[in-house]
Order: C-alpha cells, then structure tokens, then sequence
C-alpha cells in the first residue's frame, strides 16, 4: 500500500460519529463530488472508491461486503479504461478479502477480477 494511503487507512481506525470512522467523510465527500459532476478525473475516481474500500477493510469490525462492493465498481472502471496504476491498487486490496470468498459480493468481486483482460506492453 503507498505510504499515503496507509496512514490514510491507519487514520480510519479512529471511531467517529454516528458508528462511522474518522476519515471516511473526506472520502465519500470526494466520490459525491466526482458522481456529481462536481470533479473530474476517471482514475482519480477510482483512486478515491479504493481508499473507501480499504478504510471499510480497516475498521475494527470489517464491512468486508460493502468493501468488495466498492471495489466493484472499480473493475467496471478498468473494463472501459484500464491503468495500471488502478490495477495495481486492486490487487493490493484483494488480500483484504482472502477468506471471506463465500461472501456474496465477495464472490461477485472474485468473478469479474478474474475474468478481466490484463493490461499488456506491446512493442511496435
């Protein structure tokens, strides 16, 4: 995980109001924005799901679903614009979901990592 997104995660262990934990907010505040219209930035976009998706993987009792949910809609991002940065940031989250694959969307997650095309270098 980058250094910032660790201290981030780290950060969101810290209870908050409402059940929710501290540095959950500025991450949802930025998707809403982004599913507003309000920014741009497809890979930015989901840079942002995967910080969410990791705080919901921190917490200490882990919303696993909702995690896998998340990052869900990422891979539906790399099915229409790939990068690897994006692809590398979710395969550092699939090690929150090892053993937890009975899980529904879990399972779904699995699924359609697994049957994405990979990204290639080609010469030429």
């Amino acid at each position: 995980m980058a250094p910032q997104a660790a201290a981030t995660a780290a950060g969101a262990r810290t209870p908050g109001l409402a059940g929710r934990q501290v540095g959950e907010s500025p991450r949802r505040a930025a998707l809403a924005a982004y599913e507003g219209g309000q920014a741009a930035g497809f890979e930015d976009y989901a840079h942002a799901l995967l910080a969410l998706a990791a705080s919901l993987t921190a917490r200490e009792q882990p919303e696993i679903d909702e995690a896998a949910a998340v990052a869900g809609k990422v891979v539906d991002i790399l099915d229409t614009r790939p990068t690897a940065s994006v692809s590398d940031r979710v395969a550092e989250i699939t090690t929150a979901f090892t053993g937890h694959r009975t899980l529904g969307p879990v399972r779904d997650f699995w699924d359609r990592w697994q049957a994405r095309p990979r990204l290639e270098l080609t010469t030429g």
